[in-house]
Order: C-alpha cells, then sequence, then structure tokens
C-alpha cells in the first residue's frame, strides 16, 4: 500500500525474509511478475515497471501513467493488463524502459481486478468480463457474467423492473418470476445512473453529468438509446407525465422537456430551486420536487413558465411521492414528512416518522408509506391517518437501501453493493416471503 514493494526471501517459507524494498510515490494496490521484471498497479501513478533483477535493490525502468486510478495488474508474454477505473488497458511492455498502451476495453463498472488465460483476460467491475485479448491492441467482449452491483433508483413496468446502477448504467431485469429474477438487457449509460421512469416503450435515465438518456425498451434484451438532453448540471431524477419528462438537475433546479420525440428532447421550462434538486414526482398539471431544503409544489399547467410554493423541512429532501392530497417525502435525517398538497400554492406539514436510518427513497401503495432508509434497510410506515403516520413492519438489508418501487404484491428495493432485492409483502398480499437477491 503505502509502502511501495517489499522482496522477501521465502526459501524457508515458515521464516519468509525482507531482502530489498523499493518505496513507490504513489499507493501500491497490485504487483505482478515475469523473470526478473515486477509490474506494480499504482492507484495515482498507474503502471511502475522495475528491474528486480539484484533483489536487494529494486530500480525502476520505465512506468505508463494511466488517465485515472489503477486497481490491479496482470502480465502475459509481451502485454500488461492494467483494471483502471474506466476498464481495462493493455500496454506493450517488450521495451520495459518504454510501456506504451495499445488497447482499451470499456468495462460497464470500475475494473477492480483482472486474470489473463488463454487469449482471455477476466476483468472483475462488479461482475465478471471476459475479454477476448488474441488482438491486444482491439480486446472485445467473448462472454459475461454480470450482476446488478450498486443500484440508486428503481422502476417497474409490466414483467420488468428497471435499474439505474451508476456507471454501469441501466439493467433491464425481468421479475416475471419474483423468486428467480433474470438480467436480460443492459445499456450503458456515458455517465452514472441515478434515476429512472419508465413509460411506454422508452425509459428515461436521469444520467448526472451524462443528463436526460432516452432509451428505447421495446426489445428488452437490447436496449438502445435514441435520444438525449444535456442537462447543464447533474440530472438526478426523472419523471414522466403526458409529453414532458421533468428532470431534477442538482443546481440547475426544475427542468421541464418536451419528449414527444424521443429523439430530439427539447427543453421548454425551468424553475430554479432553493438547493440540488434530487428527486421529482409529476402527475397531472403538478411537479413536486424535493431539493435538499424542502419541498416545491410547481405548477406545470403552462410548461414554459413553471411557478411553485415551497416549504422547508428540517433535514435533506432526496425523494417525494404523492398520493391524494398529501406529499410523502424522503427527508434524510428527519425521515418521512407528511405535507398537504390539497392547497397547491400553500403546501403545509401535517404528520412526520423519525425512521432509524437515512430516508432516501420513498413510494406509496395501499396505504402504506413504504420508505427506503439507508442503513436501516426497508421501514413501512402506515399512512392511514396521515397526520399520524406509524411504522408497521420493516425489513433490514443486506446493504444501503437508496430506491424503491411498488408492483401488485411485490415490493423492489434498489440496494447498494447488493442489487435488487424483491419482497412480498405481508401488508400487500396475506404471505410474506423473502426473495433473493439477483445479486449480493
Amino acid at each position: 500500500h503505502n509502502s511501495g514493494l517489499l522482496v522477501l526471501d521465502v526459501s524457508t517459507p515458515s521464516a519468509p525474509v525482507e531482502v530489498g524494498r523499493y518505496q513507490t510515490q504513489g499507493v501500491t494496490r497490485g504487483v505482478a511478475i515475469a523473470g526478473a521484471t515486477v509490474y506494480i498497479a499504482d492507484y495515482l501513478l498507474g503502471l511502475q515497471v522495475l528491474d528486480v533483477s539484484a533483489p536487494a535493490a529494486p530500480v525502476k525502468v520505465g512506468s505508463y501513467a494511466t488517465p485515472g486510478p489503477t486497481f490491479a495488474v496482470a502480465v502475459s508474454g509481451n502485454y500488461a493488463y492494467l483494471a483502471d477505473d474506466a476498464g481495462l488497458r493493455v500496454v506493450d511492455v517488450s521495451a520495459p524502459t518504454s510501456p506504451a498502451e495499445v488497447g482499451f476495453y470499456d468495462s460497464p463498472g470500475s475494473a477492480r481486478s483482472v486474470a489473463v488465460a488463454g487469449g482471455y483476460a477476466y476483468v472483475a467491475d462488479g461482475s465478471l468480463e471476459v475479454v477476448n485479448i488474441s488482438a491486444p491492441s482491439a480486446p472485445v467482449e467473448a462472454g459475461f457474467y454480470r450482476t446488478v452491483q450498486s443500484p440508486f433508483r428503481v422502476a417497474v413496468a409490466g414483467k420488468y423492473a428497471y435499474l439505474a446502477d451508476c456507471t454501469a448504467g441501466l439493467w433491464v431485469v425481468d421479475v416475471t418470476t419474483p423468486s428467480t429474477p433474470a438480467v436480460v438487457g443492459r445499456y450503458d449509460t456515458p455517465g452514472c445512473a441515478v434515476g429512472i421512469a419508465v413509460a411506454g416503450n422508452y425509459a428515461y435515465v436521469a444520467d448526472e453529468l451524462g443528463g436526460l438518456r432516452v432509451v428505447d425498451v421495446s426489445t428488452p434484451s437490447a436496449p438502445v438509446e435514441v435520444g438525449s438532453y444535456p442537462t447543464s448540471t447533474y440530472a438526478e431524477d426523472v419523471a414522466i407525465s403526458g409529453r414532458y419528462a421533468y428532470v431534477a438537475a442538482y443546481y440547475a433546479g426544475l427542468r421541464v422537456v418536451d419528449v414527444s420525440d424521443p429523439a430530439q428532447p427539447t427543453e421548454v421550462g425551468s424553475l430554479p430551486t432553493w438547493g440540488p434538486a434530487y428527486g421529482v414526482f409529476a402527475t397531472g398539471t403538478y411537479a413536486y420536487v424535493a431539493d435538499d431544503a424542502g419541498l416545491l409544489v410547481v405548477d406545470v399547467s403552462t410548461p414554459t413558465a413553471p411557478s411553485a410554493a415551497r416549504i422547508y423541512l428540517p433535514g435533506h429532501a432526496y425523494d417525494v411521492a404523492v398520493a391524494g392530497k398529501h406529499a410523502y417525502v424522503a427527508d434524510w435525517d428527519a425521515g418521512l414528512r407528511v405535507i398537504d398538497v390539497s392547497t397547491p400554492w400553500s403546501p403545509t406539514e401535517v404528520g412526520s416518522f423519525d425512521t432509524p436510518g437515512w430516508a432516501y427513497g420513498v413510494v406509496v401503495a395501499g396505504g402504506h408509506a413504504y420508505v427506503a432508509d439507508g442503513y436501516a434497510g426497508l421501514r413501512v410506515v402506515s399512512i392511514s391517518d396521515p397526520l399520524h403516520p406509524s411504522e408497521v413492519d420493516f425489513y433490514h438489508t443486506p446493504g444501503t437501501a437508496f430506491g424503491v418501487a411498488v408492483a401488485e404484491a411485490n415490493v423492489y428495493l434498489a440496494v447498494r453493493d447488493a442489487g435488487l432485492l424483491i419482497l412480498r409483502s405481508a401488508l400487500l398480499h396475506p404471505s410474506r416471503i423473502n426473495l433473493p437477491l439477483i445479486s449480493r
């Protein structure tokens, strides 16, 4: 790690002895050896090449600075294979004093480890990518075993769940049989997919710096992007109502985008928010925006000139759902807040429930609010009396619960570092069955 490379004499395995050391200038994350040459994956500096023909005095002979953090290295023949934040880099080391990149494979996630055998590189990036490296200058995917790893939000439409999984993009999961969900498609968005809405044959992805991406999912096994709109800052969430996409765009506030032609999304209106806009819900002629500082009730009857009433909330508003005359806000460290929006120009807080964790996501169904409560998992809150919401059930997730959706009798949770968790809710169905994760 911070000590660089240690050379140990292991001729007596029960008593290894340090015989040499080389102090790197960065952070050592991985090492590979070929003959008298050592290749170091340095987190900050990329590839470092050392001559260890004299083990007591390792000498640096070459280096290659990767564009991003480097986590692991494997060597085969004249090539070093680097797992870095962007994917797999193939570096020609036939001349150790002047290594040069000759090929690159853009992995869906951030590559953390790599092994090479028989003309293939095996890359761990949250999933397993099998890359054909028979032509080092043109590495190409040969196969994969992919798992949903760290999704932020989930939407369900028909027999499919759609997950926004940051650098892994958009996942399409067949949930026809909830006990055996299966990944059937994926689209690698250019940014970090954090928000998702589905309407008709299209998935609308809030892709942070990638803006709004419009993806045709009419063939779930082969989603394809058909249009995009570059928001001026992070696109955090998206909601669809009629011909418009409402994008929570961080410090750029609410953006109103006409998506009647999915191939040509066009902004028609916008509204600044108090703080960074994280979550959005849209229905009829109103959009509801959770903007860290509180809730905005936005009149979008004239999309080109939206106007809003605002209410401050005590926590950090991340998400919002609306049912009837109430809005339910996931207010991070202040739990669930209930806002009466029956008079849109004068929203009023009428109830609250302080969840034990950090409320990131919320959805309402069947007289209950389902709260994705961070490290505290799923909290199920009765809202039959909105003035006095009370917890009636909970489920401890194996990771941080960020997003939640409900369809029929099932609750779908986007769980960081665990994937998609599907639960059968006793409150929506007479029997409760905890169904397995797609991945852990």
